[in-house]
C-alpha cells in the first residue's frame, strides 16, 4: 500500500514538472511577444515624432516668412504715409494687422484709375516745382562760370572759347588753327564741348564727341577747376573722335548719295525702255503721234515728249526724279500712270 501510494506521489510529482515547464516555455514566448509588441510601438512613436517636428519647423517657417511680410507691407504703408504727408494730404490707415482698409470718398481708391492718375498728376506737379527751384538756384552759379578768372586763363591757354549760349548751357569752341605737329586743325571753329545744365538731375553735364559726362556738385568751389580738368585732359582725343565721327558721317553721306544716284540711273533707264518700246512706238504712230528722240530735264521732271505731226506736244511721259515716279503730264495735269492699272480712271496727284 506504501509502495502503491508512493508511485502516486511519484507519478504527480512528474506531471507537475512537465506542466511546470511547460508553462515556464509559454510564458517565454509570451514575454518575447511583448518585448516585440513594445519595440513595434517605440518604433511608430519615434517615427510619428519626427513627422511632428517636421511639420513644426515647416509652420514656424511660413509663419516667419509671413511676419516678414507684414513687416514689408507696414513699411510700405509708412512709405505711402510719408509721401502723402508731403503732399499735403491726410493719412490713412492701411489697417495691415486688421486686413481691412479705411474707407475713404473714393470707392475701392487702391483698384482706381483715376487715383493712381491723380497721384501721378501730383507726383509731377512735385517735380515740376523741383525742376524750377533746380534752375533757380544753378543759374547765378553758371553765370559766374563766365567771370571766373580762374577757369578763364586755364581755357585761355588751352585755346577754348565759350561760344553760343543759351539758357544753362554753352557750347565751347576750338581756337586752335595749327596742332602741335604743325598740321592744320581742321576743327578750328568748330564747338568741341557743350556744358548743359540737366534740371531733372540737378547736375551739369558736358557733351563731347566722347559721350557725356556728368560732373559733381556744381555748388562746389572746386567744380569750374573740375570742369576745366576734364575738357583740358580729354581735348586731343575729343579732337580725333569728332574727326573719325565727320569722317565717318560724310563717308555715309557719299554712300547714300551714290545709292540714290544708281537709283535714280535705273528708273530713267527704265522709262527710256518704256518710250522706246517697239510695241510702244508703233502704238503711237498709229495715233499719228511720235516720241522724243533725246530727253529734257526741268523742275525736278526728266521728261520725254509726245508730240503730232505738227510739233505740238500732245502729252508728256516723265520720271519726277525726287520720288523714283513715273507720270504722264497731260491737259496739265499729273497723272501717276500706275493709277491706270485700277479702275482705268485718270488720278490726279
Amino acid at each position: 500500500m506504501v509502495k502503491h501510494d508512493v508511485k502516486n506521489i511519484q507519478d504527480l510529482s512528474k506531471e507537475s514538472v512537465k506542466k511546470l515547464l511547460s508553462q515556464s516555455g509559454w510564458s517565454r514566448y509570451t514575454l518575447l511577444f511583448i518585448l516585440v509588441v513594445l519595440l513595434w510601438n517605440s518604433a511608430q512613436i519615434w517615427l510619428m515624432n519626427g513627422t511632428v517636428n517636421r511639420v513644426d519647423k515647416y509652420n514656424q517657417g511660413v509663419v516667419d516668412e509671413m511676419g516678414g511680410l507684414v513687416g514689408d507691407v507696414k513699411v510700405f504703408a509708412d512709405d505711402l504715409n510719408e509721401i502723402r504727408r508731403f503732399l499735403l494730404l491726410p493719412e490713412k490707415n492701411y489697417s495691415v494687422d486688421q486686413g481691412s482698409r479705411e474707407k475713404t470718398g473714393i470707392e475701392d481708391e487702391k483698384g482706381s484709375d483715376n487715383a493712381v492718375a491723380m497721384f501721378a498728376f501730383l507726383d509731377s506737379v512735385v517735380q515740376e516745382s523741383d525742376i524750377v527751384k533746380n534752375r533757380q538756384a544753378a543759374q547765378p552759379l553758371f553765370e559766374a562760370l563766365f567771370v571766373d578768372k580762374v577757369l578763364s586763363d586755364r581755357l585761355t591757354g588751352a585755346r577754348l572759347q565759350p561760344g553760343e549760349r543759351a539758357e544753362l548751357q554753352v557750347k565751347f569752341i576750338d581756337g586752335t588753327d595749327v596742332l602741335a605737329d604743325g598740321q592744320k586743325n581742321l576743327l578750328f571753329g568748330q564747338p568741341l564741348y557743350s556744358l548743359i545744365f540737366s534740371a531733372d538731375e540737378n547736375k551739369f553735364m558736358v557733351q563731347s564727341a566722347l559721350g557725356e559726362e556728368k560732373l559733381a556738385d556744381y555748388t562746389k568751389t572746386v567744380f569750374s577747376a573740375r570742369l576745366a580738368d576734364f575738357m583740358i585732359k580729354n581735348l586731343d582725343a575729343v579732337r580725333t573722335k569728332k574727326l573719325q565721327v565727320q569722317a565717318d558721317a560724310k563717308l555715309a553721306e557719299e554712300k547714300a548719295r551714290l545709292q540714290v544716284e544708281q537709283e535714280l540711273l535705273k528708273k530713267k533707264q527704265e522709262l527710256e525702255g518704256l518710250v522706246k518700246d517697239k510695241a510702244f512706238v508703233e502704238t503711237l504712230q498709229g495715233l499719228g503721234l511720235k516720241v522724243a528722240e533725246k530727253s529734257r530735264e526741268e523742275n525736278n521732271k526728266y521728261i520725254f515728249d509726245v508730240t503730232d505731226q505738227s510739233g505740238k506736244v500732245r502729252f508728256s511721259v516723265f520720271l519726277e526724279l525726287s520720288s523714283g515716279m513715273i507720270k504722264v503730264l497731260k491737259d496739265e495735269q499729273e497723272l501717276d500712270i500706275k493709277s491706270f492699272l485700277t479702275d482705268g480712271s485718270k488720278k490726279k496727284t
